[in-house]
């Protein structure tokens, strides 16, 4: 929210300047500008801004012909000038440091910026990337989507938000064997053994001399590749085995729902394997799963994973990749291996594979599903020579044939706008294919052709709006569409009953009233998608 914040206040600024520079501003204009003030800075976090802009509006009369001289209007919201206290620190603060390949990624939570700045600063001077955040919201954010080494709370976060962050993570941290070190200026024992029973491994009390915390950091990290050699590791290989697999996969498509990015699975099979362990033996066999995999890690995306699955099978999740870009990795991957010369028994042998990719673009497909896709595709290059790979979405041209779903904002705030196409284009929308679009005003989007291609349509409309107001493009699409292929949400900053009614009276499908959260928006468009996908 941070980004939004900055931007919306930048916005302010240049509105006042604006303003001064004229002889006037008229009551309409000012109306017009708290009550979009009210709104978006209520949905980005600016509570305040929103209550004081909420408190003038009620003295104002938008049809009221007054104008208000430079003296009057400053005067009027002397509140509101000036009053930016967004924390810029925070926004230098909560980045992500320069990943180094092959580097431990540390996710440090801590609300005092002056902290935060010492350690982290100490840990990058061992060599650690950092991910910094100072809320809890933020931290698990950044848990979820960056997967780091290991953890870092302070548990004396505002409102008891620590214990509950570790409560969030609990699971998901002990499923990757993820460590997480609390540190807390608590001496009572009854907060330890909460840490303690919540996951963490280890507790810091402090202040703690900086060095001792590096080191117990360093620990917990060596502990971590320890376990995972043991637990997640396959040990002939140097692979991840399938239990990583089934936690991995299910973390991808929470991404993939929650960024709308795709990203490719793909199986993959040494062919005639039997041949070569009942030939040579299974140490044979062996040298050769050992060399396949070593040429497989080595030419993968660092952020790729690669897991045996079983005897001579292996599964490649490549997130962020395309299908048609792992099938043109993998395949350089066959063309390396087949020039691999194993000598047993003085016999020189050469060994192939085939593979079959599935690219997962849709979020609520389940694991299991993408499997046998892959599976298929995979089959395919079995019966058709071997040494090959197949890409399933190739080989089923229909199967997964896209529908689109456009989405339209209709707003003349151009931070609401960049809110909600920030928003909206991380959702997904089951099989379809989303495209979203906005517009300042009314006549800019009917001007567009873009809303005459066809398909299915919801439309974020704002009620108020220079020139061609909400009511009125509403009249219009339903007057000149069908109901079924758009669907008509209004956003209101007004909370009269009378406003609501008429807009739905007009054909509106749903309204939300400005400030609204994320989570009540992506809740009511997911609602009215479902409503016309069926």
């Amino acid at each position: 929210m941070k980004k939004y914040q900055q931007i919306f206040l930048k916005k302010m600024d240049t509105t006042f300047q604006l303003w001064k520079s004229q002889p006037f501003v008229t009551e309409k204009e000012l109306y017009r500008f708290l009550h979009s003030l009210k709104g978006t800075a209520g949905s980005i976090g600016l509570e305040e801004l929103a209550d004081i802009a909420a408190v003038r509006l009620k003295q104002l009369d938008e049809d009221r012909e007054k104008q208000w001289s430079a003296d009057e209007w400053q005067s009027f919201i002397a509140e509101l000038i000036g009053n930016h206290n967004v924390i810029e620190q925070e926004e230098l603060i909560e980045t992500e440091s320069e990943k180094k390949p092959g580097s431990e990624i540390v996710l440090l939570i801590e609300s005092d910026i002056e902290k935060l700045t010492v350690l982290r600063k100490e840990m990058e001077k061992k060599g650690w990337g950092v991910l910094a955040a100072m809320t809890a919201e933020k931290g698990l954010s950044i848990f979820l989507s960056k997967h780091p080494d290991l953890v870092v709370i302070d548990l004396d976060l505002p409102k008891n938000s620590g214990m509950e962050l570790l409560e969030r993570i609990k699971e998901t941290a002990g499923n990757r064997l993820t460590p997480v070190i609390a540190i807390s200026r608590a001496k009572e024992k009854e907060k330890r053994l909460k840490a303690y029973e919540a996951g963490v491994l280890d507790y810091i009390e402090m202040p703690t001399d900086l060095d001792e915390i590096l080191i117990r950091i360093k620990n917990k990290m060596n502990y971590r590749d320890l376990m995972r050699e043991v637990v997640l590791i396959d040990e002939l290989t140097g692979a991840f085995n399938r239990k990583f697999f089934n936690v991995e996969v299910k973390r991808q498509l929470q991404l993939l729902k929650e960024s709308n990015v795709s990203f490719s699975l793909a199986i993959l099979d040494l062919d005639h394997f039997k041949k070569i362990n009942d030939t040579y033996g299974h140490t044979a066999g062996d040298e050769v799963l050992k060399e396949f995999s070593f040429i497989v890690r080595n030419r993968i995306h660092q952020d790729d994973f690669f897991i045996r699955f079983g005897g001579e099978e292996f599964v490649l999740l490549m997130p962020e990749c395309s299908g048609e870009k792992a099938r043109n990795i993998i395949q350089s991957i066959i063309n390396e291996f087949k020039q691999q010369e194993f000598v047993f028994e003085d016999q020189t042998v050469s060994c192939s594979f085939s593979a079959g990719v599935v690219e997962a673009n849709y979020s609520e497909e389940r694991p299991g599903e993408l499997l046998k896709k892959a599976d298929l595709a995979l089959y395919s290059s079995k019966i058709n020579g071997r040494g090959k790979v197949t890409y399933y979405q190739d080989m089923n041209p229909s199967a997964d044939k896209e529908k689109w779903l456009r989405i339209g904002i209709i707003d003349d705030d151009a931070v609401m706008r960049q809110i909600l196409e920030d928003q909206l284009r991380r959702m997904s929308f089951g099989n379809y294919r989303t495209e979203v679009r906005s517009f300042r005003e009314g006549e800019a989007f009917f001007k567009d052709d873009w809303y005459k291609q066809g398909g299915k349509y919801i439309i974020l409309l704002d009620g108020v709006m220079p020139r061609m107001d909400g009511i009125e493009v509403l009249q219009r699409l339903r007057n000149e569409f069908r109901e079924e292929d758009f669907v008509i949400i209004m956003l209101t900053g007004r909370k009269s009953e009378k406003d609501v009614v008429k807009g739905l009276e007009l054909g509106a499908d749903d309204y939300l009233t400005k400030p609204f959260s994320i989570k009540e928006l992506e809740a009511r468009v997911r609602r009215l998608a479902m409503r016309i996908d069926h």
